[in-house]
């Protein structure tokens, strides 16, 4: 009779090469499980895409609608999970970047070799996170003490 278990399933196998015969990633495979355990809670992966498009949409809508920020990838190429947008006035960048980094919002530098800023909504990221980056978005134009720039609109 055929064996129907999988070698790396087989014990047998382990104990006639003490051991040695493959160690199963352990921690790979409880991460993994933790993540589709997750997944699952949320509503699987179709609430997964609806929650990806509302924290794009929303990031999305407050550069579109903003004379401050532009994004870099043209609206049928963007993506869900890394926004890459830069300041019209780029000499303040740096002041925007320490402006969010005050209000707890880190790691949107985006490249060195061009500039800007990147912000990651992967799955896991809750949408009040990208909520507090907006409202820095919004502070920031509205504190500002160069009136040249304006809102385009009241969405954001």
């Amino acid at each position: 009779m055929e064996n129907l278990i999988p070698s790396m399933s087989d014990y047998r196998i382990y104990e006639a090469h003490n051991s040695m015969f493959n160690t199963p990633p352990v921690f790979s495979i409880y991460v993994a499980m933790l993540n589709l355990r997750w997944l699952k809670g949320i509503g699987g992966v179709k609430q997964a895409e609806q929650n990806n498009i509302a924290k794009a949409n929303l990031l999305y809508d407050a550069i579109d609608n903003s004379d401050y920020f532009y994004g870099l990838a043209d609206k049928p190429d963007r993506s869900r999970m890394n926004m890459t947008f830069k300041m019209y006035n780029r000499e303040r960048e740096t002041e925007f970047l320490n402006f969010t980094e005050s209000r707890g919002v880190l790691g949107i530098h985006c490249y060195r070799s061009i500039g800007g800023f990147r912000a990651s909504l992967y799955n896991a990221m809750e949408i009040s996170g990208v909520e507090v980056l907006v409202e820095c978005m919004t502070d920031f134009m509205s504190k500002d003490q160069f009136k040249s720039f304006k809102f385009k609109s009241n969405t954001i």
